[in-house]
C-alpha cells in the first residue's frame, strides 16, 4: 500500500470515527477521564479485561483525545480476543493522535495546558503511596509520564504513540486473519519509526506463512539490526521451510 493510499484509507477512518468531532476536554473532564484511565490501568494489569474496557470507554467519553485510553482499550479487547473491537480502538488512537497534532498547530497553549494536567496527575500517582502489588501499574505510569514529558517539548514527539498504535493495529488485523491489512500497518509503523524492530520481527513471521522466505529472512536481519532479538525458533522454522 502506498502512503497516498494509506492516507486515503486513514481519511475514511476519520469520517467513521467517534473522534472526528472531538475537541479538547475542559479541565474537569480531563481529570475525570484520567481517573477512569487509571482505574482501567489497575484492572488491565491484573488481567480483568472486561472491567478495564469499561473504564477506558468512560475515559474516552470524558476526553475523546486521550490517546492512551483508546490504545489501552484496544489492549483490553485484545486480551478478550475481540479483535474487530480492538481494530476500531487502535484506529481511534491513531485518529486522536493526529487530531492532537492538528489542534496543537492551532492552539498550542491549550494543548500544553492539557498535557500539563496529565503530567501532574500521573506524577502525583507515581509519588503517592503504593504497595508491591501495584509495581506493574507504577512502571506503566512511569512510561506514560516519560512520554508525556517528551510530548510536552514538541509536536514531533506525537509520532511515537502513532507508531505504537499502528503496530498494535497491525497485530489486531493479524489476529483477525486480515494479513494484507496487518502487513500494511506494520509497514506504516516502520515509516513512522524506522527503528521499531518488533515490526520487522512480525513481518518476518507474516512473510514466512505464504513462503516469502527471502523477505522473511531480510526482516529478521533488519529486526536484529535494531537490537531486537529474533527467537531461535523463528530462525529454525525458516530453515525447515527452506529445506522442504
Amino acid at each position: 500500500m502506498t502512503w497516498r493510499a494509506y492516507a486515503a484509507g486513514f481519511s475514511a477512518i476519520v469520517m467513521l470515527s467517534g473522534v472526528v468531532h472531538a475537541q479538547l476536554a475542559d479541565q474537569q473532564g480531563r481529570r475525570e477521564a484520567l481517573q477512569s484511565y487509571r482505574t482501567g490501568a489497575d484492572f488491565i494489569s491484573s488481567g480483568r479485561f472486561e472491567q478495564a474496557a469499561e473504564q477506558f470507554r468512560k475515559a474516552i467519553q470524558k476526553d475523546h483525545l486521550l490517546v492512551e485510553a483508546h490504545y489501552e482499550l484496544g489492549q483490553a479487547y485484545m486480551g478478550l480476543r475481540q479483535y474487530p473491537s480492538a481494530i476500531r480502538a487502535y484506529q481511534d488512537a491513531i485518529v486522536a493522535s493526529r487530531a492532537l497534532r492538528d489542534l496543537e498547530q492551532r492552539d498550542r497553549v491549550a494543548i500544553e495546558m492539557a498535557l500539563d494536567d496529565r503530567i501532574r496527575e500521573i506524577d502525583e500517582s507515581i509519588h503517592g503511596p503504593f504497595s508491591t502489588e501495584t509495581i506493574l501499574e507504577l512502571q506503566a505510569r512511569r512510561r506514560q509520564l516519560d512520554f508525556m514529558k517528551r510530548q510536552r517539548t514538541g509536536i514531533a514527539e506525537a509520532l511515537e504513540p502513532q507508531a505504537e498504535s499502528l503496530f498494535a493495529l497491525g497485530s489486531a488485523y493479524f489476529r483477525n486473519g486480515q494479513l494484507l491489512e496487518a502487513e500494511a500497518q506494520w509497514k506504516a509503523a516502520l515509516r513512522t519509526n524506522a527503528s521499531m524492530g518488533k515490526a520487522h520481527n512480525n513481518l518476518a513471521v507474516l512473510y514466512m506463512l505464504p513462503g516469502r522466505l527471502e523477505e522473511s529472512e531480510e526482516e529478521m536481519r533488519l529486526a536484529e539490526s535494531t537490537g531486537t532479538p529474533v527467537k531461535p525458533q523463528l530462525k529454525d522454522d525458516l530453515k525447515k521451510v527452506r529445506g522442504r
